[in-house]
């Protein structure tokens, strides 16, 4: 049973966050009531996520103009050394519906934009 569920949304100039050059989509994880809690100091161990295409081919994404990725994040230096886990600003997390952890994207809508 798949206890973690993502789904892809779309940034507009409308949503909340808005849509910026560099962050118009984003990857929402939530997990379902069978996957339980943990308590206040608890640990649930390693959740590994891996994004692909359909046909899981070689990538066809661009992280160099996406607002989650940073070369100097430490976050991405932990990706390139395949360490387990490295804090990042650049990925929130929200515990039911209020922020608990990094910093949105900001900024106009590119010209052209929906």
């Amino acid at each position: 049973m798949m206890n973690v569920q993502g789904t892809f949304k779309t940034l507009t100039a409308t949503t909340t966050p808005a849509a910026t050059p560099t962050a118009d989509t984003y990857l929402e994880i939530a997990f379902t009531a069978a996957a339980g809690s943990i308590p206040a100091g608890g640990n649930s161990g390693d959740i590994q996520l891996a994004i692909h295409d359909a046909n899981y081919g070689p990538s066809r994404f661009n992280e160099a103009n996406d607002y989650s990725y940073n070369p100097a994040d430490p976050a991405t230096k932990c990706s390139a050394n395949n360490m387990p886990s490295c804090p990042t600003s650049t990925i929130t997390l929200y515990k039911s519906g209020v922020k608990a952890w990094g910093t949105e994207p900001g900024g106009a809508m590119p010209a052209g934009d929906p």
